[in-house]
C-alpha cells in the first residue's frame, strides 16, 4: 500500500493495563493483508474505514496518481509491536511489519515498514486508526 509518514512517534513505551499485545499484533497482520487488497482493488471507501481523515487524503491522492494498477501478493508477513503510549484519552501505538511482497508478478522482495496507529479512549470500544506509514529502509 502507499506511503505517507507520521512524525508522531510516541515518547515512551507505557503499555496500558487493558492492552493485549498478542491480540493487537495478530489483528494488525490481518488488517495489513485486508488493506493491501483494498489498495489493489482501488476500494478507497474500505480504506477510509481504517485510517484517519488525513491519512485517507494522502492515500487517495497517491492511489489516483498511479499509472499502473497494482497487484500485490503478501508472500510472508511478520509483525511486532514498536512503541505504545497513552497520553490522556489518546493512545498511540506503532507496529513494525516485515516480510516479502510480490508486486505485479515480480520476484518477491523484502520490505519493512512501520504503521502508526491511534485510538481515542473517550469512545467505548474505540477502533484503532492508521495515521501514518513509515518506510524502513
Amino acid at each position: 500500500m502507499g506511503g505517507g509518514s507520521s512524525s508522531a512517534a510516541p515518547q515512551m513505551n507505557q503499555v496500558p493495563e487493558w492492552f493485549n499485545e498478542a491480540s493487537f499484533v495478530e489483528r494488525a497482520k490481518g488488517h495489513f493483508v485486508h488493506l493491501q487488497k483494498a489498495w489493489d482493488n482501488n476500494d478507497l471507501s474500505e480504506i477510509q474505514e481504517f485510517v484517519t481523515p488525513e491519512m485517507y487524503n494522502i492515500l487517495a491522492e497517491e492511489r489516483r496518481s498511479l499509472t499502473e494498477e497494482p497487484k500485490t501478493e503478501v508472500v510472508k508477513l511478520d509483525a511486532r509491536l514498536g512503541h505504545i503510549s497513552q497520553q490522556g484519552s489518546l493512545v498511540e501505538a506503532s507496529i513494525v511489519f516485515s516480510g516479502q511482497l510480490r508486486e505485479n508478478s515480480s520476484v518477491p522482495s523484502d520490505f519493512m515498514e512501520t504503521w502508526h496507529m491511534v485510538r481515542d479512549m473517550r469512545t467505548e470500544n474505540a477502533n484503532w486508526y492508521l495515521q501514518g506509514i513509515e518506510q524502513n529502509n
